[in-house]
């Protein structure tokens, strides 16, 4: 009896070890299978629920918005977001005034962007170029961005890219490189970017995943096994956190001259990143396992 009694308080020990690191009960999880319910969220200009899904910029000339999560949540020791988006109804106008749209569209604007941030609860930043997270300072963007701006200071490859972006606390920027412009400096926004296959404004729901730990912000997309990106950051000292941890997480979008509707259909976020846990989660099992075995002994 007395080790029975030995082994059920070790275990229960071992469990509160992994409950207190984050393993079993993360400290802040949501899990929006749809928006039907946009609880939770504060949904800013252009944002809107539409049907099951959250509109974060419809298909419109010039428009922008942005969603955030109501509170601060935990980001500087690593966290885990996976969301599937859709875009639809591109239309672009010429510089004679004629629409575009479906078949003759070559590509809508502008895009999509997951942003980690610690200015205001209804941070929103520029339309356009902007993909509404342009001039929000103290953030970290991922943009999915749809549509190439003709400008060479851009430095934008495609109209079909995936990028990392971040000024650390000065306001963020689109920009893919450098300006030397004595009226407007500023160093290279970009921490990485990819050019994926997939056509991002084709209509079909693709799915996306960010996983940060201190030192590793990796962006997946289609595929949830390999990374299409890792780059080498850290929140922690690239941003101004609220308790060296916290900052508002959401997203933004915009459209400009080119449309379309910017509609995100699922969202999770947990506040331990995936590898932490498991590794976490290996640990204890391994420690209460060896126990468990020499008390037997």
């Amino acid at each position: 009896m007395e080790m029975k009694m030995k082994r059920a308080w070790a275990a229960k020990c071992i469990a509160a070890w992994l409950v207190s690191s984050g393993t079993i009960v993360s400290a802040t999880a949501f899990n929006f299978t749809d928006f039907s319910a946009a609880s939770g969220l504060n949904l800013v200009s252009d944002a809107a629920v539409v049907g099951s899904a959250l509109r974060l910029s419809s298909s419109n000339y010039s428009r922008v918005g942005g969603a955030w999560l109501s509170n601060l949540v935990n980001v500087g020791d690593g966290f885990t977001a996976t969301f599937s988006f859709q875009i639809t109804d591109r239309h672009q106008i010429l510089d004679n005034g004629t629409i575009l749209s479906g078949a003759d569209v070559a590509s809508g604007g502008d895009g999509i962007a997951f942003v980690v941030q610690n200015y205001s609860v209804a941070a929103l930043g520029l339309a356009n170029s902007g993909i509404g997270y342009y001039g929000i300072p103290n953030s970290l963007a991922v943009e999915f961005d749809t549509w190439k701006n003709q400008k060479v200071t851009y430095c934008e490859p495609n109209n079909n890219h995936i990028a990392v972006q971040s000024l650390g606390t000065a306001a963020n920027r689109p920009e893919h490189c450098a300006s030397t412009d004595p009226a407007d400096p500023f160093a290279n926004p970009n921490l990485g970017i990819y050019t994926p296959s997939a056509d991002m404004a084709s209509g079909a729901i693709y799915k996306a995943k960010i996983d940060y730990k201190p030192g590793s912000l990796k962006v997946f997309f289609i595929d949830m096994s390999n990374p299409v990106m890792d780059v080498n950051v850290n929140l922690r000292t690239l941003l101004s956190l609220k308790n060296g941890s916290d900052a508002f997480i959401g997203f933004t979008s915009s459209t400009g001259g080119a449309w379309e509707n910017h509609d995100l259909v699922s969202f999770t976020f947990s506040d331990v990143p995936e590898g932490n846990k498991a590794a976490l989660l290996g640990t204890g099992l391994a420690i209460l396992g060896v126990w468990l075995y020499r008390r037997r002994s």
